[in-house]
C-alpha cells in the first residue's frame, strides 16, 4: 500500500480502512435481503443539504445522519490507499482553525493531488460511521461520507476574499520597514498581510503575535494559534530580508469606521533603541488614503 499518510491519526485512519475493508467481506459473504420481497413505501420530504454551519451539531449525532447530503470544507490531515480496491480514504477536519469535527471521507480513484495539508471543498453522502481516536486519546464515531465531487485547492481557495483592500502603507523606525500590504475581508475570518523589510545590520524579531484591530470602541485581537495554510511572520528576519506573513481575525464587517491596526511585535533583538508600536488607520470603505 502506497505510504500516502501524514504522522498524525495514521491509528484513527487505520481503523477507518480496516472497518471498511471488513464491511466488504461481510457484504460479500451474505445479502440478507436476497428473496425478500419489498413493499412500496411512500417517499420521504427530501432533505436539505448539511454544511459546515451545520456540522457541528450534525457531527454529533453521525448515526442519525446516514443517508444525508453534505457539502463541506475543510484541512486533510490524514490519508491512506485501501487495500484490495480503488478506494481511498482521508481524514479531514471540517472545523480547521480549531482541529475539530473529524469526518472521514471515501473516493473512489483519488487524484494525486489529494495529500495531507491539502484543503478540499467536497459532496458527497453520508454512508456510515467510523472509529475515530483524537490525539489526546479520545475515542468516538466520526460520520463517513462517500464522496462524489472534489475540488482540491488551498486556504484562501477555500474561504476566498468578498473584498480586498490594498493598502500598501510602509512605516519606517531604526532601519526597518513594516508594511501593512492588504486587508482581505472573507465570509467566516479577515486576514491582513504584511510584509517585513530588514535594513539594519542586525537579526531582528517579527513575532506572529501582539496585532489588533480597533474599531471605534471595540478591539479585536488576532486569532492565536493561525490557522492551517494562513502562514504567519517565521519570527525572525535577518539583515537584508524581507519577510512576509498573515495575521487572522473573526470576520469584519468592511463598512464602518475606519479600522485601526497596531501591531508591538516587529523590532530589534537588542533593546538598544526605543520603537513606539506600528499602527495603521485604514478606512475599509475606500474613502481615504491609509495613514501611518
Amino acid at each position: 500500500m502506497p505510504n500516502r499518510r501524514s504522522m498524525t491519526g495514521r491509528r484513527s485512519l487505520c481503523m477507518v480502512v480496516a472497518g471498511l475493508v471488513a464491511g466488504v467481506v461481510l457484504l460479500t459473504a451474505c445479502d440478507p435481503t436476497a428473496g425478500d420481497s419489498l413493499e412500496p413505501t411512500s417517499a420521504a420530504a427530501p432533505q436539505s443539504m448539511l454544511t459546515n454551519g451545520d456540522w457541528m451539531v450534525a457531527h454529533g449525532d453521525s448515526a442519525g445522519i446516514v443517508g444525508r447530503e453534505v457539502e463541506l470544507r475543510g484541512w486533510v490531515f490524514d490519508v491512506a490507499d485501501i487495500p484490495g480496491g480503488d478506494d481511498t480514504a482521508f481524514l479531514v477536519w471540517v472545523d480547521f482553525d480549531n482541529d475539530e469535527l473529524p469526518t472521514a471521507f471515501v473516493i473512489e480513484g483519488a487524484p494525486p493531488e489529494l495529500e495531507a495539508d491539502a484543503f478540499v471543498a467536497v459532496r458527497g453522502v453520508v454512508e456510515g460511521v467510523e472509529p475515530h481516536e483524537y490525539p489526546d486519546g479520545r475515542e468516538a464515531l466520526v460520520p463517513r461520507v462517500r464522496v462524489t465531487a472534489l475540488t482540491i485547492t488551498d486556504r484562501l481557495g477555500i474561504r476566498p476574499a468578498v473584498w480586498v483592500v490594498d493598502v500598501g502603507q510602509t512605516l519606517t523606525q531604526h532601519d526597518i520597514r513594516v508594511t501593512l500590504e492588504r486587508i482581505e475581508f472573507a465570509a467566516e475570518e479577515t486576514r491582513l498581510l504584511f510584509a517585513v523589510e530588514n535594513r539594519s545590520d542586525e537579526t531582528i524579531s517579527a513575532i506572529g503575535t501582539g496585532v489588533r484591530v480597533q474599531r471605534g470602541d471595540v478591539e479585536y485581537r488576532a486569532v492565536i494559534p493561525i490557522g492551517h495554510g494562513v502562514p504567519p511572520p517565521r519570527g525572525q528576519v535577518e539583515a537584508g530580508a524581507v519577510e512576509r506573513g498573515w495575521f487572522q481575525f473573526p470576520p469584519l464587517d468592511r463598512s464602518g469606521p475606519p479600522l485601526v491596526i497596531v501591531w508591538d511585535g516587529a523590532r530589534p533583538d537588542s533593546p538598544v533603541q526605543r520603537f513606539r508600536p506600528w499602527q495603521w488607520v485604514v478606512d475599509t470603505a475606500g474613502g481615504q488614503q491609509p495613514e501611518g
